[in-house]
């Protein structure tokens, strides 16, 4: 599910959010939690380290390179 070092998780809904080191931001489809599905890959240009999510927003620190906002308002299509 992860590729990198998962370093940080956040639940919202039925989506887990990871920040995943170096491959960025991972959305996985936890409504069934016996089968976690991977739904989309956010690469962030930095090391992705922690994320919080408002509403339809994803914030996630993302290393040296700072703060990226991500659009989660779809799941399955976000985008910087």
């Amino acid at each position: 599910m992860t590729t990198s070092s998962a370093l940080y998780v956040a639940v919202s809904g039925n989506y887990a959010y990871v920040a995943d080191g170096s491959s960025g931001l991972r959305i996985i489809n936890i409504s069934d939690p016996t089968h976690p599905l991977l739904v989309d890959t956010v690469d962030t240009p930095g090391t992705a380290t922690g994320v919080a999510i408002n509403g339809n927003t994803a914030y996630v620190a993302d290393g040296s390179r700072g703060l990226e906002i991500i659009n989660i308002t779809d799941p399955t299509n976000a985008t910087l």
